[in-house]
């Protein structure tokens, strides 16, 4: 199954991206339905499946946090979601594992 990458907005106003490895012995990664039951398990209200497979990357201050399934590594894309925010923010980052 191939790697996938979400982002969503939760019932209450909080802002979730989800990044699924895929492709790989250590993770199995998802069909796109899953994907969405998954947002819905997470409590999202409004959700958008972001482009998947190989170029499935997120960087959290500079550092890969996934694995991307390509051989050779990180993908180089033309688009990319950014999360900024105006006041330092609480280190709120959570791994699920699947």
């Amino acid at each position: 199954l191939n790697p996938r990458t979400g982002i969503c907005v939760t019932h209450d106003n909080k802002m979730i991206v989800i990044v699924v490895d895929g492709r790989s012995e250590a993770s199995g990664g998802l069909l796109i339905q899953e994907l969405g039951e998954l947002m819905q398990t997470l409590g999202c209200k409004d959700a958008l499946n972001l482009d998947g497979g190989g170029s499935t990357a997120m960087i959290v201050d500079g550092f890969v946090t996934n694995h991307p399934s390509d051989k050779t590594g990180m993908r180089h894309v033309t688009s990319a979601v950014m999360v900024l925010s105006k006041t330092k923010p609480k280190k709120t980052q959570e791994t699920i594992t699947i």
